[in-house]
């Protein structure tokens, strides 16, 4: 019976599908709700913190109210940072 169930267990493991990241730079708001304890008020914050200024890095999104470390951490594995690439640089995400 406990070999049946971690055969179950990593044939499940072995079908998830990956994360598809997304923009921070780009992301539209209903994009961005999708994310883990983040509500249309902080999206909204997100996308006008962009406007102001594009993210370089995903701790620049501590310059938002209401947005801390914990909470953070929990968004990395589902945002990337795509930057122009006229500006000399690179898709930038975390693996």
């Amino acid at each position: 019976m406990f070999q049946e169930l971690m055969l179950l267990g990593i044939l499940a493991a072995s079908q998830a599908q990956p994360i598809e990241r997304i923009d921070l730079n780009k992301a539209s708001l209903e994009e961005l709700v999708r994310l883990p304890g983040l509500g249309e008020i902080r999206a909204r914050a997100i996308i006008d913190e962009r406007t102001r200024r594009p993210f370089r890095r995903f701790a620049e999104l501590l310059r938002i109210r209401g947005i801390g470390r914990k909470r953070l951490r929990k968004w990395i594995p589902y945002l990337t940072i795509r930057r122009p690439l006229d500006q000399g640089s690179v898709q930038e995400s975390v693996p």
